[in-house]
C-alpha cells in the first residue's frame, strides 16, 4: 500500500512544479509582449490594475501558519480556519504525513516544557503541542515580575474534556462572510462569478480539511478522570510553574505529553483526495485574469484571520481543560518558595527539586525535606530522588573522616538506608514494607 501513496505524493508535487513552470513561461512572453506595445510603465501598470500570477504564488506560501490555525480550532465538526494563502502548501504536507505517522498536529510544541508527575515524581520532556501552548498562554496570565520562582496552581473543573468557544472560533465565520461578500463584487458589477466560485471551492475546501476526524483522535489522545497532580515548566531557571490538579476530572497529561497519533481508517485516502482538489484548485486559480485584485483581497483577509488564529493567547477551556485558579506562592528565593508550596500542597514541591536544585542542598534544607518524607503515606522515594546524590556524597565523606575502608562504608550505607525505610515503613504503619525494609539487614547479619 505505500507505493500507490508516495506515487500520490510525487505527482502531484512534479504537477504544480510543472503548472507554475509553464504559468511563469507563459508571463514572461506575454510581458514582453506588452513591454514591446506599451512600454515599461505601461507594463507595470497593467500588472497593479489586475495582478495575475502572484495568486498561483501566493497559493503555495504559509502552510505552516495553516496548519497552526487548524491545530488551535479543531476538534469539531466544524472548523472556522479561513481559506487563504498557504492551502495548497499545507495540503501536500499533510499528504506526505499521512503516508508516513498519521500526524496532523504540529509534531514539536513551540513552547519546549517538562512535565512532572507529582505523585511519582517522574518528569518528560513535552512533545505535545497542545500541552506547550496552554504554558505559554498560562504564564501570560501571570504578572511578570522580578522574583525567582512562580509557582500557580490550578485545578480541574467538572467541565473538562467540554470544548468551549471563543472569540478567535467566531472570528473565521466573520471572516469567511467577509470573503464570500468581497468576492460577491465582481459578480454583481459586471457579471463575473468566477472569483466568487473560487472563494467558494477554496473555503468549503478548508473546512473539510478542518472537519477530517483524525484532528480530534490526535489531539485528545489521552485518558479522562485522571487523579494526578502535574507540573508543567519550561525547565531550570524559568520563574513560572504550573501546577494542575486533575482531581479524578481532569485529563491524562502523561499521555497528551507523549503524543500519541492514533491512525484512524481512511485518513490516508481522505487526505489523498484533499491534497488532489487543491491541486485542482490552484491550476484554475492561475488561469483566472479578470477581477484578481478582489481574490487576492479575499486570500489577505484569510492570511490574517489564520496569524490570529495560529498565535492568539486562549482559555484552557477551548483545548477541553477546564481550570481553577486555585492560588500563587511566589518568592525571590526559589528553595523558600517550593518549601512554602510543600507546605499547601504536599508532593508538589519536593518533585521539583530535582529539575531546580541538580546539585548538593544544605544541611538545612536536607533536613527540611527529610522531616517531609516522614510524612508521606504513598510513593516517598519522590524525596530520594532529589537527594540521592547528595546523601550518598555525604555519607562517603563521613566514611572517610571516621577512616573507614571502602567496603565498610558501603555496609553503612545500607544499614542507614534501611534504618531510614523502617522509620518510613513505621510512621505509615505499612507491615509489608517493613518486612521488606528489614531483609537487607538480614543479608548483611548472614
Amino acid at each position: 500500500m505505500a507505493w500507490p501513496f508516495s506515487s500520490v505524493v510525487i505527482v502531484p508535487l512534479q504537477f504544480v512544479l510543472y503548472i507554475q513552470g509553464a504559468t511563469s513561461f507563459s508571463t514572461n512572453a506575454a510581458w514582453n509582449s506588452t513591454v514591446r506595445e506599451q512600454g515599461v510603465v505601461g507594463a507595470v501598470l497593467l500588472q497593479w490594475r489586475n495582478p495575475t500570477d502572484v495568486l498561483s504564488i501566493l497559493l503555495v506560501v504559509g502552510g505552516d501558519v495553516v496548519q497552526k490555525a487548524l491545530a488551535q480550532l479543531s476538534g469539531g465538526r466544524l472548523v472556522p480556519v479561513a481559506f487563504s494563502f498557504g492551502w495548497v502548501t499545507y495540503s501536500l504536507g499533510a499528504l506526505l504525513s499521512a503516508v508516513g505517522d498519521c500526524r496532523l498536529m504540529p509534531s514539536t510544541p513551540d513552547c519546549p516544557s517538562i512535565l512532572v508527575n507529582t505523585e511519582a515524581g517522574y518528569s518528560r520532556t513535552n512533545t505535545s503541542w497542545m500541552l506547550g501552548r496552554i504554558l505559554r498562554d498560562l504564564e501570560q496570565r501571570t504578572p511578570q515580575g522580578t522574583h525567582g520562582l512562580c509557582i500557580t496552581i490550578y485545578r480541574a473543573m467538572p467541565t473538562t474534556g467540554t470544548v468551549r468557544h471563543d472569540w478567535v472560533w467566531y472570528s473565521g465565520f466573520v471572516v469567511i462572510t467577509l470573503q464570500l461578500a468581497v468576492a460577491a463584487i465582481p459578480w454583481a458589477w459586471r457579471g463575473n462569478w468566477l472569483i466568487l466560485l473560487a472563494t467558494a471551492c477554496g473555503t468549503l475546501l478548508a473546512l473539510s480539511g478542518g472537519a477530517l476526524p483524525q484532528w480530534r483522535a490526535e489531539k485528545w489522545a489521552c485518558r479522562p478522570n485522571s487523579p494526578e497532580t502535574y507540573c508543567l515548566l519550561r525547565g531550570n531557571g524559568h520563574q513560572q510553574v504550573i501546577v494542575i490538579e486533575s482531581a479524578g476530572m481532569g485529563l491524562n497529561l502523561e499521555d497528551l505529553a507523549s503524543s500519541r497519533v492514533p491512525g484512524l481508517p481512511f485518513h490516508r485516502l481522505l487526505t489523498t483526495i484533499l491534497a488532489a482538489l487543491w491541486t485542482v484548485f490552484l491550476v484554475t486559480v492561475a488561469g483566472l485574469r479578470e477581477d484578481t485584485w478582489y481574490l487576492l483581497a479575499v486570500g489577505c483577509m484569510g492570511m490574517v484571520q489564520n496569524i490570529v488564529a495560529a498565535g492568539a493567547a486562549r482559555d484552557p477551556s477551548v483545548f477541553g481543560m477546564a481550570l481553577k485558579h486555585i492560588g500563587v506562592v511566589k518568592g525571590n528565593k526559589v528553595m523558600q518558595v517550593l518549601m512554602q508550596t510543600e507546605e499547601l500542597h504536599p508532593r508538589v514541591g519536593a518533585s521539583l527539586v530535582p529539575i531546580l536544585f541538580p546539585g548538593r542542598l544544605r544541611e538545612s534544607e536536607r533536613a527540611f525535606w527529610d522531616s517531609k518524607l516522614m510524612r508521606v503515606r504513598a510513593k516517598p522515594e519522590i524525596f530520594l530522588s532529589a537527594n540521592q546524590q547528595q546523601v550518598k556524597n555525604c555519607q562517603l565523606e563521613n566514611a572517610a573522616a571516621s577512616s573507614l575502608t571502602e567496603e565498610q562504608a558501603a555496609v553503612e550505607n545500607i544499614r542507614l538506608a534501611a534504618g531510614t525505610r523502617i522509620e518510613e515503613a513505621n510512621a505509615t504503619g505499612d507491615p509489608t514494607a517493613a518486612s521488606k525494609a528489614v531483609k537487607p539487614l538480614r543479608r548483611l547479619s548472614v
